[in-house]
């Protein structure tokens, strides 16, 4: 016999019994792989909240939570840090953020940028720079376009604050140039031949002559930096108010302010003409005094702090100099005196023993390098929060300030040793600014699923499929794997089977937290076993101490396939109509015949044979129940009987959490059910007036054959 229930639509026929989750393994049903979650890469940045985006709250202390550009975030491919605002640069255009001196943001009529606003017009830039007072943008076209205050000439123009602009507007004189840099009130560019021009305050112009004719006032047209003689560069670095420009040979020429040493030439005598003071082993230039490159060793970019400069080797290894008094050198040298000329990290000291790193970029008195690998270090001072360890100041380094070996304390704001980054891997650039006060990092997650989601497909109620294998992987980093968990409205219908080949049931599970090395993966076993019909989607979480990936898990339970008893066979049909009898004889009317008889019935038809043992199906009618304080949620459950013989009386009992301030009883006796049969057993739960509005989930469990049946129905309270 079918049983078929309105409520939920259910069909179930007869085939074996089948009364609890995992009772019975059945085969799949036919399914279809759904794609995993592509981990991708965001913008996260860390310091001074309005130099970012007021929209990420007060948690920029961290360098985990992304930056608001609207979508754009994957897309940045650089950015340049000021003291108050922050330029990004994607496909779209440049994106700012705060303010440069004077409230100027790149946008018309001086309106503000809270969180990160396009330029408009600005698709043809190829690079950006931000100083102190001005911002600078270089266009495919090698025209230089800046915006900000112009007191000294530092956007070019006639000198005066008058002239300043809230917009971006050419640099007069500057062609085919090929990259720039910005200092507080100076700024540079770069020309297709190896020339190298400044505009701006005075004494970092590079030029003796021009220092000369512009003291004291500065100028808005772009002048050429008297580089060594026959030399030319191929990269240039801006400070506070100095340069650095690397030169065809290979060599470090620098100019301009000294009063830290960060010119490198042993002196903190300022220095109009550039001088080299870095250059390849054996060369003139260390003849004449300058320091010299390990042999087979070239520089490969180079940095600038306020007072500090650093230059980046082609072995991963750096050379710094300038301003130590907060540790942004990073050489370990166990004093916090300046550095006036290039020195190497003291040997023996952890200093020595970094990765080797493919990016170095000092922000005022903080600098961050970017490992080969991606991971990210810093060194020097935590101000605003720039260690990104959840702190504006102070902090616990790893190591004493000034080094002596020693663990560093709580107390400590510098460190001239570097130190890992947490939370960051796989970083494929890192902002630049001398005078910026944030740090602006492109994230990519480090736990990625390397295996489609995995769908269950269609599954018969109360059976369990086959086991599912996902894999999650680390890349850049190792993992520490703080939980696994599995959510949504169907997560009791998923159980995790294995975990890296270890039953949990038979080893207690994963053990907690569990590292996943670089290049590693953690393989994850599931299945499902659905306890409703239609859809059954739950998410698989798994989460480290720095980021969460989740996993959709879909499956549709269905009925049970199988036979029901017979049913009694269809009446025979009735014997056809008896003959007439004979006419009397001629005369006198004889009596007529008598009538014929009736024809015999045809037989009845057999029964058709019983079917075979039959199914139990409990299922709950509702998988939500809404119901208002103070009144009765009525929970119910429907038992199909499809078995051969008669269930006996049970008792439906419920298990409430303490937030539904339940009273009375929670059980109800559930008559006998004959086979063939099905029964809608209700338990009224009375709901306390002081019950908690929120979602709960109800157990609610009966004996069914010897076993206990539980499925679970969710009860929402309002008021």
């Amino acid at each position: 016999m079918l049983i078929k229930n309105s409520l939920r639509g259910l069909v179930v026929v007869g085939a074996t019994l089948a009364l609890s989750a995992g009772a019975l393994v059945a085969p799949l049903g036919a399914s279809s792989a759904v794609a995993a979650d592509t981990p991708t890469a965001t913008l996260v940045g860390w310091g001074p909240r309005a130099n970012l985006g007021t929209s990420l709250g007060d948690t920029t202390l961290l360098p985990t939570t992304p930056l608001d550009l609207g979508g754009a975030q994957s897309t940045v491919t650089a950015a340049a840090a000021g003291p108050n605002g922050t330029l990004l640069l994607t496909p779209a255009g440049v994106y700012t953020v705060g303010y440069f001196t004077g409230g100027y943001t790149g946008l018309a009529d001086g309106a503000q940028a809270a969180n990160p606003t396009l330029i408009p017009g600005t698709s043809d830039v190829t690079a950006v720079a931000a100083g102190a007072s001005q911002a600078l943008l270089l266009r495919a076209d090698g025209t230089v376009w800046a915006f900000g205050t112009n007191s000294y000439g530092q956007i070019g123009g006639t000198v005066g604050t008058a002239n300043s602009s809230s917009v971006p507007r050419q640099v007069p004189g500057l062609s085919n140039i090929t990259a720039i840099a910005a200092g507080q009130y100076i700024s540079f560019a770069l020309r297709s031949d190896g020339t190298v021009w400044a505009w701006g305050i005075s004494y970092p112009l590079g030029s003796a002559a021009a220092v000369s004719t512009y003291n004291g006032t500065g100028t808005g047209t772009p002048v050429q930096v008297n580089l060594p003689a026959g030399r030319t560069a191929t990269k240039v670095a801006a400070g506070y108010a100095f340069g650095l420009a690397l030169l065809d040979d290979g060599s470090v020429a620098t100019w301009g302010q000294n009063t830290a040493g960060q010119i490198g030439n042993g002196t903190t005598t300022a220095v109009t003409d550039p001088v080299v003071v870095l250059a390849p082993a054996g060369s003139t230039a260390v003849a004449n005094g300058a320091a010299a490159l390990p042999a087979g060793v070239t520089v490969t970019g180079l940095t600038a702090g306020t007072f500090s400069s650093i230059a980046l080797l082609s072995d991963g290894d750096y050379r710094a100099w300038g301003q130590n008094s907060a540790g942004a050198l990073g050489l370990a040298r166990g004093s916090n005196t300046n550095v006036t000329v290039p020195t190497a990290p003291t040997t023996g000291t952890p200093a020595a023993s970094h990765p080797a790193f493919a990016q170095i970029s000092t922000i005022s008195t903080t600098t961050f390098a970017r490992t080969t690998t991606g991971q990210v270090y810093i060194w020097g001072a935590n101000t605003g929060g720039l260690w990104g360890t959840g702190v504006s100041k102070g902090g616990t380094p790893a190591y004493f300030f000034p080094y002596n070996g020693n663990a560093g304390t709580s107390a400590q704001s510098y460190t001239e040793v570097p130190q890992r980054l947490a939370g960051l891997a796989n970083v494929p650039w890192l902002a630049v600014g001398s005078g910026g006060a944030q740090q602006i990092a492109l994230r990519t997650p480090v736990l990625s699923w390397s295996t489609a989601a995995p769908a269950f497909g269609e599954q018969a109620l109360g059976t369990t499929g086959a086991s599912q294998e996902v894999t999650l992987r680390s890349t850049g980093d190792a993992s520490s794997i703080t939980s696994v968990t599995i959510t949504g409205d169907a997560a009791e219908d998923y159980q995790i089977t294995r975990f890296n080949g270890t039953d949990p049931a038979l080893a207690g599970g994963l053990n907690l937290p569990h590292v996943v090395a670089d290049g590693n993966s953690l393989s994850i076993k599931l299945r499902l076993t659905p306890t409703a019909l239609g859809a059954r989607a739950a998410t698989l979480t798994v989460a480290s101490a720095d980021e969460t990936v989740t996993l959709p898990l879909t499956g549709t339970g269905v009925a049970l396939p199988g036979n029901t008893p017979g049913e009694k066979g269809d009446t025979g049909e009735t014997g056809a109509t008896g003959a007439t009898g004979a006419t009397g004889a001629t005369g006198a009317t004889g009596a007529s015949g008598a009538a014929g008889k009736d024809g015999v019935n045809g037989k009845d038809g057999t029964n058709g044979k019983d079917g075979a043992t039959g199914v139990v199906v409990v299922a709950a009618s509702a998988s939500t129940v809404t119901v208002k304080r103070g009144t009765s949620a009525a929970l119910s459950l429907v038992i199909a009987n499809g078995s051969a013989s008669t269930l006996a009386t049970t008792t439906l009992k419920a298990t409430t959490p303490k937030a539904l301030k339940v009273t009375g009883k929670k059980t109800v006796k559930v008559a006998a059910i004959a086979s063939g049969k099905s029964r809608i057993t209700t338990i009224k739960l009375k709901i306390g007036k002081k019950a908690k509005i929120s979602t709960q989930k109800v157990k609610v469990s009966l004996k069914v054959a010897g076993k206990t049946v539980t499925r679970t129905i969710k009860v929402k309270v309002t008021k």
